[in-house]
């Protein structure tokens, strides 16, 4: 399980470092004033902790569930339908903060707030370590 968790780190860093700079190429192509790489390149970190909430709620759903680890599936489709369609939907607030990417700053407009960030990562980290830990006290021979 090692090497798939390594391989979605790097990919979750690298897929949206792609999809940052291809936004701000197409832009600086079409547009007079382009918003700066830098700004896109905050864009993308602050995404970071909700993307690894994601793998660990996969790791922790595999590790310990391992039956109901398509539920990680059903938790990100929830999450982006509640994102972009709650407010729209008019859905409680409480129900869209059940996704981690409700917790995201929308940059450049709003500010960075560092402690959420860091909660989301942390909370991350918990959720990996948990799913391996139970991972490896499955009984699984190699």
């Amino acid at each position: 399980m090692i090497g798939y968790f390594v391989l979605a780190m790097i990919a979750s860093v690298v897929m949206l470092f792609m999809a940052v700079f291809g936004l701000w190429a197409a832009s600086s192509a079409v547009m007079t004033n382009p918003i700066a790489l830098p700004t896109m390149l905050k864009s993308m970190m602050v995404y970071l902790p909700a993307v690894w909430m994601m793998i660990g709620v996969s790791v922790l759903l595999i590790g310990i569930f391992p039956g109901q680890s398509s539920i990680s599936w059903g938790y990100l489709g929830f999450s982006i339908f509640v994102v972009y369609l709650g407010r729209l939907m008019q859905f409680p607030d409480w129900l869209q903060k059940t996704s981690p990417f409700a917790h995201i700053p929308q940059l450049p407009v709003d500010k960075i707030n560092y402690p959420t960030l860091f909660i989301m990562t942390g909370i991350a980290i918990v959720l990996m370590v948990i799913g391996f830990i139970g991972y490896r006290k499955r009984d699984i021979r190699g």
